[in-house]
C-alpha cells in the first residue's frame, strides 16, 4: 500500500478575522490527512493571531509564526523556511477549499507524475454567490516546452491579435507545487509592495523547471470577492509598481527565453495594466486627472512599449487607445475613456 505524502499547506494571515475560521476548517477538514498548515500570522492587528493560536492547540497538524508585517509574498515565504512536505499549497485566508481538493490534486500529481496540478476556481461574492471561472485548458496536460509556451506566457498575457482571449489563471491558490523544484532553485516570492504581481514572479521561476503540468477540471477552489478585495482597491503606487514588474518580468524572462518569443505578449500585458491605471484615474475624477494621465502616457517605458508592440494587430478599442496613448493626445484619450465608463454604466443599469 502507497504511503500517502506529506503535503505543506501555507496560509498567510492579514486583517481577515471575518473569514478565517471558514478558510481554516475547509483545510483542517480536508479528506487527504497528511497535510501540514502553517499559518503565518503577517502582523494581523485584528483578531486574527489569537484565532491562529486556538487553532493551534486544537490540530497537532498546524504550525503557526508570527512576524511582523511584511506582505503577502514575504508571508508565504516564512512558511516555505519551516515546511516540510513533499509538496506545497498556498491558500489565501480570506478564500475557502473544497473538502477533497488536496486528495485530488494530490492523486493526479502521483497518477501523472506532474510537478504541478491546477484545479479550476469559482467566484464568491458577499451575497453567498458562486460563479465558476472559466478554466483554460482544463482536463489537458503539458509537458517540457509546452509549459512554458501554453502555460507560462499565457499567464502573461497574449499577442497583438488575440489581446482579448482568456489567459492562464496565475495565482498560485489553486495549484499544487513541488517541494523539490523549489528547494534545488531557491525559489521564493518578491514583494508585492514593489514586484507587483508576486505570484507570476514566482510561477516564472518555477515552471521554467517543470516537466509535467496538469488542469484539473474540477472547481475546488473558492475565490472571495468584497468591497474591500486587495485586488479590487485602488493604488496610488500602482503605476511605479506596474513599471518595476515590466522591468523584473523582461529580466527573469531573458534568462531562458529569447526575446521574440515574449517580447510581444509581456508589452501587451504591460500596456494593458498601464491602460487600467488610466481607467481609475479617469474612474476616481482625481483633482489632478489631467497631469496624472499625461504623466503615465508621456513615461519613457510607456511610449518605447508603443514604439515597439504591434497594438495595430490589436481589436479596434485597444488599438485606437494605444494609438491615443503613443500620440500622448491625453484630452482626447480621457474623453474617449469617460464615454466608455458611461456606457458601461448604461448596460449595468447603473446611473451615470
Amino acid at each position: 500500500m502507497r504511503e500517502n505524502a506529506l503535503i505543506s499547506v501555507i496560509v498567510p494571515i492579514y486583517k481577515v478575522e471575518r473569514y478565517l475560521n471558514k478558510c481554516l476548517d475547509s483545510i483542517v477538514n480536508q479528506t487527504y490527512k497528511e497535510l501540514e498548515i502553517i499559518l503565518v500570522d503577517d502582523g494581523s492587528p485584528d483578531g486574527c493571531p489569537k484565532i491562529c493560536d486556538e487553532w493551534g492547540l486544537k490540530d497537532s497538524r498546524i504550525k503557526v509564526i508570527h512576524k511582523a508585517n511584511a506582505g503577502l509574498g514575504l508571508a508565504r515565504n516564512s512558511g516555505l523556511e519551516v515546511a516540510t512536505g513533499k509538496y506545497v499549497a498556498f491558500i489565501d485566508s480570506d478564500d475557502f477549499i473544497d473538502l477533497n481538493m488536496m486528495e485530488r490534486l494530490y492523486e493526479e500529481m502521483v497518477k501523472r507524475n506532474a510537478d504541478t496540478v491546477y484545479c479550476g476556481l469559482c467566484r464568491y461574492d458577499e451575497d453567498g454567490n458562486v460563479i465558476k471561472v472559466p478554466m483554460l485548458y482544463s482536463g489537458e496536460s503539458f509537458s517540457d516546452d509546452e509549459i512554458v509556451e501554453k502555460i507560462l506566457l499565457r499567464m502573461i498575457g497574449n499577442k497583438p491579435e488575440n489581446n482579448n482571449a482568456p489567459t492562464f489563471f496565475m495565482s498560485v491558490w489553486h495549484g499544487l507545487y513541488s517541494m523539490s523544484i523549489i528547494k534545488e532553485h531557491n525559489i521564493r516570492f518578491p514583494s508585492e509592495r514593489i514586484f507587483m504581481s508576486e505570484d507570476l514572479s514566482f510561477h516564472i521561476d518555477y515552471l521554467q523547471h517543470s516537466q509535467l503540468v496538469y488542469v484539473l477540471p474540477d472547481c475546488l477552489y473558492f475565490y472571495r470577492v468584497t468591497q474591500g478585495s486587495l485586488s479590487l482597491a485602488y493604488d496610488n503606487n500602482r503605476f511605479d509598481r506596474i513599471k518595476s514588474m515590466h522591468l523584473q518580468t523582461v529580466k527573469k524572462l531573458n534568462l531562458f527565453l529569447e526575446e521574440k518569443q515574449y517580447q510581444q505578449i509581456e508589452m501587451g500585458r504591460f500596456l494593458n495594466l498601464v491602460g487600467g491605471q488610466i481607467y481609475s484615474i479617469v474612474r476616481r475624477n482625481e483633482k489632478n486627472m489631467l497631469t496624472n494621465v499625461r504623466k503615465i502616457v508621456s513615461d519613457k517605458m510607456v511610449q518605447d512599449c508603443l514604439h515597439i508592440y504591434d497594438y495595430n494587430k490589436n481589436p479596434c478599442g485597444k488599438r485606437i487607445f494605444n494609438f491615443l496613448m503613443e500620440k500622448e493626445w491625453t484630452v482626447l484619450l480621457i474623453f474617449v475613456v469617460r464615454i466608455k465608463n458611461i456606457l458601461a454604466k448604461s448596460a449595468r443599469g447603473e446611473k451615470c
